[in-house]
């Protein structure tokens, strides 16, 4: 755990692609594998929350990922702390379709759940400045046997409704777009406003607690329409729709359950590939993040997501593939504007069915006709 602490302590320093030397792929290869420590962890747990959804007949997805490490770096920056004592190096994330599931999930998770809860924040009813809303809940995965050797290890599952996951992915999108740290409240005050002001909408049309950052309804509608002429915040969500929709590749077997996702953020094109072992697609993802460290594609990226099948990929994180459309088709219905469908998972192709053709069974019958009623050959 030394090391560990050690490896967290240089991977803030700012690495040039020319330094990758062997003391960096050292810290590297630390660092990868006290995250993917946590990926049976995370894989647990997201059945378990499953296994729950199930017996309580909750309908949405549940998806858990592995850090990628560019974001791990990143809040090692921002934050003060230790990568040892990061508590979502392995995260869940339950996408539930309405406030009544996420509720329902909540109070299930922190009394029936195998696993000792840690910490839990409910910034639903009580919304962070920004108007980010969602629970957190930490779990300390507890294992024995041959899972004995992940005890202790800290996984992270957000439990949302679409909506207010449809909020996260478009500040995250709009800040990508501007270069602005939006999603940590830093960035154009303006942006902020109009955020702030579309979440306690989300929020009302809920029935969620609301902030009321305007002093009523009517004020708070006509201040998103105020914000989005000025900022043509319509416009620009629409422009990054159309630019990032990636094209999509997959490689997938049938068992698969762990995919690595793979991004192209220049082609903007993104490739899905699965595995049945999670320790393999973790490996790969060691490798694909190593390669762009030290080619310097910082505009390339990837994530090891474990979930049920690839579809729920794009519901749990729409911003991976540049989906905005539930955000979008809300503010247009503000503002007037005809909505737009969500976003699906293209289809994989398959081969097209064989026409049917009719068997040739003109032998059965000629054969049929040598015999009488009685059982007789009319013929010998």
């Amino acid at each position: 755990m030394h090391d560990v602490a050690r490896a967290g302590q240089r991977l803030k320093d700012v690495i040039a692609w020319e330094e990758y030397n062997d003391e960096v792929r050292g810290v590297f290869a630390i660092a990868n594998s006290w995250r993917d420590s946590h990926v049976l962890p995370m894989k647990s747990i997201r059945l378990s929350i499953a296994h729950r959804m199930r017996h309580l007949k909750l309908s949405g997805d549940v998806v858990a990922r592995a850090k990628r490490m560019s974001s791990v770096r990143g809040k090692l920056r921002r934050h003060p702390g230790k990568l040892d004592q990061m508590q979502d190096l392995g995260g869940c994330r339950a996408i539930m379709d309405d406030i009544s599931g996420v509720n329902a999930l909540v109070s299930e998770c922190l009394q029936r759940m195998p696993h000792e809860v840690r910490n839990h924040k409910n910034y639903v009813d009580h919304a962070k400045p920004d108007g980010y809303r969602s629970h957190h809940v930490i779990f300390k995965f507890e294992g024995d046997a041959d899972r004995a050797m992940y005890r202790g290890r800290r996984v992270e599952l957000q439990i949302r409704t679409k909506l207010q996951h449809s909020w996260a992915t478009a500040v995250e999108v709009v800040g990508q777009t501007r270069l602005e740290e939006l999603k940590s409240g830093k960035g154009s005050a303006e942006w902020l406003r109009f955020f702030r002001l579309m979440s306690d909408e989300f929020a009302f049309e809920e029935g969620c607690e609301l902030d009321r950052v305007a002093s009523g309804r009517r004020q708070r509608l006509d201040e998103i329409r105020e914000c989005n002429n000025s900022l043509r915040a319509m416009d620009v969500l629409e422009n990054h729709r159309t630019t990032t929709r990636y094209i999509a590749s997959y490689i997938l077997s049938g068992d698969a359950r762990v995919f690595l996702i793979r991004y192209d953020n220049v082609n903007h094109t993104v490739s899905v590939e699965g595995y049945s072992d999670p320790s393999v697609g973790a490996l790969a993802l060691q490798h694909e993040e190593m390669a762009m460290e030290e080619s310097g594609l910082s505009e390339n990226s990837a994530v090891l997501v474990d979930a049920k099948e690839a579809a729920s990929i794009v519901s749990a994180f729409p911003n991976y593939f540049g989906d905005i459309s539930l955000f979008l088709g809300k503010l247009k219905a503000i503002c007037g504007k005809a909505r737009d469908a969500e976003y699906q998972l293209p289809k994989q192709e398959t081969a097209p069915p064989k026409p049917y053709e009719v068997p040739d069974l003109s032998w059965f019958k000629q054969r049929h006709r040598r015999w009488t009623e009685g059982g007789k050959r009319k013929d010998k």
